[in-house]
């Protein structure tokens, strides 16, 4: 059995090991509570910038939610790893208004190409 302390709650927490996967690396970062009540929703947003290029938006929630990120690195790693042939802009947050995509269209321009976002959240 390991001990582990959960990156949202703080609170201990345990994870049963067998002898046959004790040594194996899987790291979990929080508590089946606090993973079960901020469950993961990928979502994909597509959204043109001008005539040529798109903004590509990953999202992991719905809404801003009240967590440590890193607790989700696995499946945020997980998510670059997917795109790893873009370079993909990153934000915890991202608020989708009117001068964000001009920004974001502009770096589309320059690039010449579609750019990906990822973020944790984001509001429009």
């Amino acid at each position: 059995m390991i001990i582990l302390k959960c990156y949202n709650c703080n609170k201990e927490f345990y994870i049963k090991r067998k002898l046959s996967n004790i040594l194996l690396n899987k790291k979990q970062l929080i508590c089946d509570k606090c993973y079960s009540e901020n469950e993961m929703d990928l979502n994909l947003s597509i959204i043109p910038l001008d005539e040529r290029y798109n903004l590509h938006l990953y999202t992991f929630f719905v809404e801003d939610v009240r967590i440590n990120y890193n607790a989700f690195n696995m499946e945020y790693s997980w998510l670059v790893n997917k795109l790893l042939n873009k370079e993909p802009i990153l934000y915890d947050q991202i608020v989708i208004d009117t001068t964000t995509l001009l920004k974001l269209s502009k770096i589309s321009q320059i690039l010449e190409e579609d750019v990906y976002v990822i973020a944790f959240s984001s509001r429009s």
